[in-house]
């Protein structure tokens, strides 16, 4: 009996070893996963954007500086507004969202409940960068277990969605749209054999809450998952039915709360984007944009109708794809292959049709447009929804890049793999490297904008003045308003004062509007007649030369560290330059 209860007792503690083991032993798996993602963050800025402070690489960017501003308007918005992702303040004469401004409405809604303890310049899309670097090895590795149980394999696969270059593209250009682990995920997901109708709700909420191109990626992979059970399936097709009326309501109650459902987000975009068919094999744009030291680039200009979209492979992922056709040419198909088949056409179907999508009636061969084609009235409105339809080619491109590994996983054997697979991402590395080595200087210049607002005169301004005119040249956009180096400096000032700034670019801009607004403020200042608790900055040169030869009036214009100011109610104000005179009069503009 004792030996007997010894021999239970030495059972059950080996038993809670083995368990302690395999935990850590998990653990540890995870742990070096992670550190792939957080490896491949440093390597490709060296670990600059993480600091929230850091605010350079944010407002000396393309379209980040836009993206910052809108934060920093957001946070001094009131808490309990509607919808919660208002944004009033920037562009009041065409308010818009959170959403229209791609500023990740998940981290700005979470950071403005924090803004009492934050800095005043404090930016997050540094964190969300190095997160979207771990979680896409995450999802990678993921994938991978689909294909093969073996560990260094996986985390070898991994490492090449942690640096595939349409996520990197994005990182620095478009922090929102890189969080592509939500495709990634979307296609983990379709490749379980269980329903997963939580996990898939969830994701569907999340993808809302980052970017609208995420949720239409993750959202189309979802549906073509929903339909191939369906069809599989006829028990599953009442489950189904609800659960797809449950995700589609609630994510559409989400989008409704945080902001997409405002007039000037439904406005018709006069342009979109189109996918090259060669740009798997051309590295990036000759003129301001190669990823590679060997492979050709496109000699497109980068703001051509292709530019936006970017789909290089890699020269590692490039030496892997015939290899892989070899692979499934001449070895025998595993098991696991067969059983997983009726899991992946419906993924292919759904990649298949967001890449017509993003190709759309334009095609584009290397450097030229082969041809066009008209497409019907409801089609052609149908194809311009989406500004940048290009971008709907990146589940077929992570497809691509899924199929290519789990093909070099499962047919070959464990040290022929993870040999191959280890040349390749070293090839893929020292080739992207071009791109890492172009980007780390702007990523890490500090910002010096603020000394250019030399002046004290501009310390007076928060009390006096609530609300920033800018107004641009004629000839700019307002697409393009964000980009004008007086604008970033102005606004970011108008935000610290917690005043609003009536022009703002975002994704969706009510054109009309504006140049409505534009033509009333035009009268205004021709006849002398500012706004009350308003200044304006008026770049805009014939309408400056009518300001300055405006009727009497009690308004103050002149230059302020060199700046084209116009002041209503300027009196108190101590330091004013002498006022600028009309030029008919004598009098130097």
């Amino acid at each position: 009996m004792g030996n007997k209860h010894v021999q239970g007792g030495e059972g059950v503690t080996q038993a809670r070893y083995t368990a302690v083991f395999a935990k850590s032993g998990k653990v540890a798996r995870v742990t070096l996963v992670c550190l792939v993602g957080l490896l491949a963050f440093l390597w490709w800025n060296g670990g600059h954007t993480f600091s929230p402070k850091h605010v350079g690489w944010v407002l000396s960017g393309f379209d980040t500086p836009s993206q910052f501003l809108a934060w920093e308007f957001f946070r001094n918005q009131p808490w309990w507004q509607w919808p919660l992702g208002a944004n009033p303040a920037f562009g009041s004469d065409a308010p818009g969202t959170i959403v229209l401004a791609d500023t990740i409405p998940l981290l700005a809604l979470f950071f403005k409940l924090l803004r009492a303890w934050l800095p005043a310049n404090f930016q997050y899309f540094g964190i969300w960068a190095c997160l979207c670097f771990i979680l896409q090895t995450w999802f990678g590795y993921k994938l991978l277990g689909r294909f093969t149980g073996d560990f260094l394999l996986r985390l070898l696969g991994s490492a090449f969605f942690a640096i595939a270059s349409v996520f990197l593209m994005r990182v620095y250009l478009h922090p929102a749209l890189s969080g592509q682990w939500i495709i990634l995920a979307a296609l983990y997901l379709g490749l379980d054999e269980r329903p997963r109708c939580r996990a898939w709700c969830g994701l569907l909420w999340i993808a809302a809450l980052v970017h609208a191109y995420l949720l239409v990626m993750s959202g189309s992979i979802w549906l073509a998952c929903v339909i191939g059970r369906a069809w599989r399936s006829r028990e599953q097709r009442v489950p189904l039915a609800w659960h797809a009326v449950f995700t589609i309501g609630s994510t559409t109650l989400i989008m409704w709360i945080v902001g997409y459902f405002v007039p000037s987000a439904v406005e018709p975009m006069p342009t979109r984007t189109y996918t090259n068919l060669l740009s798997p094999v051309l590295s990036g744009f000759c003129h301001g944009g190669e990823w590679s030291w060997v492979v050709p680039c496109s000699k497109l200009n980068l703001m051509n109708p292709t530019g936006d979209g970017f789909g290089y492979f890699g020269l590692g992922f490039l030496l892997l794809v015939p290899l892989a056709i070899f692979l499934c040419w001449r070895r025998p198909q595993p098991v696991a292959w067969a059983q997983g088949r009726t899991l992946l056409w419906p993924l292919c179907m759904g990649a298949l049709l967001l890449l017509l999508y993003a190709i759309g009636n334009r095609i584009y061969v290397g450097n030229r447009l082969v041809f066009s084609f008209p497409l019907p009235g409801i089609l052609e409105r149908l194809g311009s929804v989406f500004r940048g339809a290009a971008r709907l080619e990146w589940p077929a491109w992570y497809l691509a890049l899924i199929l290519t590994l789990g093909v070099t996983v499962s047919r070959m054997s464990r040290r022929g793999a993870a040999t191959v697979l280890t040349i390749a991402l070293v090839f893929q590395c020292a080739d992207l490297s071009r791109a890492a080595v172009n980007i780390r200087h702007p990523i890490g210049t500090p910002w010096h904008g603020a000394h250019s607002l030399a002046s004290p005169i501009w310390q007076e301004f928060g009390n006096r003045y609530r609300h920033l005119v800018f107004l641009q040249p004629s000839s700019v956009s307002p697409y393009l308003v964000g980009w004008i180096p007086d604008y970033k400096l102005m606004a970011l000032f108008a935000a610290h004062d917690g005043m609003s700034v009536n022009v703002a670019y975002l994704a969706r801009i009510d054109l009309k509007a504006l140049a409505t607004k534009r033509a009333w403020r035009a009268s205004l200042l021709s006849s002398g007649a500012a706004e009350a608790k308003t200044f304006y900055v008026v770049e805009d040169a014939q309408l400056w030369a009518k300001v300055l030869c405006a009727p009497e009036h009690d308004q103050w214009h002149g230059r302020i560290d060199g700046l084209p100011v116009l002041l209503p109610d300027a009196g108190g104000i101590h330091g004013l330059p002498e006022m600028q005179g009309c030029p008919e009069k004598g009098a130097a503009p």
